[in-house]
């Protein structure tokens, strides 16, 4: 029989492993094996199939029935996104959207990566006529985007790769690309140009910009902001005007949100 501090013991371990298996996935720039976290977490294969098993159950993790790997769960993002709208950086993000909505007059989102889709974390109406439909906490497909192709232009080649591996790439308009060499392509452009652009792959009759916004300390993409335009509108100088004011928004961003 077991001793109340063995117990304790056993108990402490689990949970420590639990945090660390979501903090693994979580962090994941795409969907893992399950060889691959239990090489990096080294723990015994019997009882990762069971921690994994009761998070997916949770709705913290999410197995893809195709290809087998592990993504963050619905759960894990509603809690994410429930944490960042009570916070200050929230609040510093909508600022800065608010002031290029102001500015405009159009709609701008901000949106983190959540595997191969894009969720909404902040969206700021702009005073033109144009109807969107994306809500806080939507997730849309990420190369439908302009937020998610910028985050996907984040990742190496390979990665993005094996994010769609054994996955068809979602057709949302006559104009959306469903080829994943062509995504790649348009992926090592963004990567070069430092901003993202669509137009018409995800609205029909609207064009999106996107920039990326960056840790401060690690230079990583933690996040991208985006502009939502009418497709008439956007001329080569209005394109250019809506970029230069999104990554001015997205330093301002970047220096205030990298002190939390």
């Amino acid at each position: 029989m077991q001793s109340s501090a063995e117990n304790r013991k056993f108990l402490v371990k689990s949970a420590e492993r639990t945090i660390k298996l979501i903090e693994l996935i979580a962090a994941a720039p795409g969907p893992l094996t399950f060889t691959e976290i239990k090489d990096i977490m080294q723990i015994p294969k019997s009882s990762l199939s069971y921690l994994l098993e009761d998070l997916e159950n949770y709705g913290y993790v999410s197995r893809s029935p195709v290809t087998m790997r592990y993504s963050k769960g619905m759960r894990l993002m509603q809690y994410c996104i429930l944490c960042i709208n009570n916070t200050d950086t929230l609040s510093e993000i909508n600022l800065e959207l608010e002031n290029v909505a102001q500015t405009y007059g159009e709609a701008v989102h901000a949106g983190v990566l959540d595997g191969r889709f894009v969720t909404y974390i902040s969206k700021v109406n702009g005073s033109s006529n144009m109807t969107l439909t994306s809500t806080i906490g939507l997730r849309s497909p990420a190369h439908t985007t302009a937020l998610g192709r910028m985050l996907l232009a984040s990742m190496e080649d390979s990665e993005v790769l094996a994010l769609y591996r054994n996955v068809s790439l979602e057709q949302i308009t006559p104009f959306t690309v469903t080829d994943i060499n062509v995504l790649l392509q348009e992926l090592q452009k963004i990567r070069q140009q430092g901003y993202a652009m669509e137009f018409q792959q995800s609205v029909l009759n609207a064009a999106c910009v996107a920039v990326p916004v960056y840790n401060q300390h690690t230079q990583k993409v933690m996040f991208a902001i985006s502009s939502t335009v009418a497709a008439t509108k956007l001329t080569p100088e209005y394109q250019e005007k809506l970029i230069s004011i999104l990554r001015e928004a997205a330093n301002c961003i970047s220096v205030k949100v990298s002190t939390y």
